[in-house]
């Protein structure tokens, strides 16, 4: 398929609402549409406004491999399991973008980090404007964890994107209700239940590949001004920290403790002598 060109199933058509229906004559943004798929029903609209660059390449990746793998089903060279197999997202990439978002109480936090979330494909905008990035592959999901500090550096350390041995919990989605305090008791971690600031965070991730150098404080920046500038924003209660790790630096959590193949989307760009030439300036706000 020639992308940008539309997928319809009928022809556009006008009607008697005062609703704007799309077209890229009339409108600028709508020419902007990467991989534009409209919906057949007046009015008609692109259900893809969303799709960047990079998850269009990404995207297409995906339906060749599925084609692919399909095809040797069929010719008795695999099977169905093969075509189910797990993300290996957090061991495609040597460099990730680490986005934490913070907060105090779990009513900002679902808040807060639902707005973080939404303005992330900003990010990924931003990042395919740096010239040595050829690629930005958002995760799907989101991880959420609560956090027992029992200090202030140990607070620090969680807003930052770090974890508290035996303190840290990763919850599913809706859970951050959750109390481990009695856990903790009975593990003989805390005594006092005066003593525990509660912390809760949601960690997002891109993984990206780039060429020689690269700086992403612009991008980083630009960001989180973004998120900031919500009216809802409470500069006391929360937080956003942004770095760049390397996929090596990942928890093992995410990685599942295999090793980190050497190949990414691109293999163009992922020999051994580009990846010694490579160096990330990392930005922490």
């Amino acid at each position: 398929w020639r992308w940008p060109q539309p997928v319809l199933l009928r022809h556009l058509e006008d009607g008697p609402l005062q609703v704007r229906v799309w077209n890229p004559k009339l409108y600028p943004a709508d020419r902007s549409h990467r991989m534009p798929i409209i919906t057949p029903a007046y009015p008609s609209m692109c259900a893809t406004h969303n799709v960047t660059d990079s998850t269009r390449h990404i995207m297409m990746n995906e339906f060749k491999l599925g084609v692919d793998i399909t095809n040797k089903i069929f010719d008795g060279d695999a099977n169905w399991k093969d075509l189910f197999t797990k993300s290996d997202f957090f061991r495609a990439y040597k460099y990730y973008l680490q986005i934490t978002s913070s907060s105090e109480s779990t009513e900002s936090q679902l808040t807060w980090s639902g707005l973080v979330e939404a303005k992330l494909r900003q990010l990924v905008l931003k990042m395919e404007l740096v010239d040595m990035i050829t690629l930005a592959h958002p995760y799907i999901k989101a991880i959420d964890k609560i956090h027992y500090c029992l200090t202030a550096e140990e607070a620090e350390k969680v807003i930052k994107g770090g974890t508290l041995d035996n303190r840290s919990f990763t919850v599913e989605e809706g859970s951050l209700e959750t109390d481990h305090t009695s856990i903790l008791k009975e593990n003989g971690l805390v005594t006092d239940e005066s003593d525990i600031k509660r912390l809760f965070t949601t960690t997002f991730y891109i993984g990206f590949e780039v060429g020689k150098k690269l700086n992403l404080v612009w991008p980083v920046q630009e960001f989180t001004k973004l998120v900031k500038s919500w009216d809802k924003y409470d500069e006391k209660e929360m937080k956003i920290t942004i770095q760049s790790i390397k996929g090596s630096k990942l928890p093992v959590e995410l990685t599942g403790g295999e090793k980190k193949r050497k190949r990414t989307l691109d293999e163009s760009i992922q020999n051994e002598s580009t990846a010694k030439k490579t160096r990330v300036d990392s930005n922490v706000l």
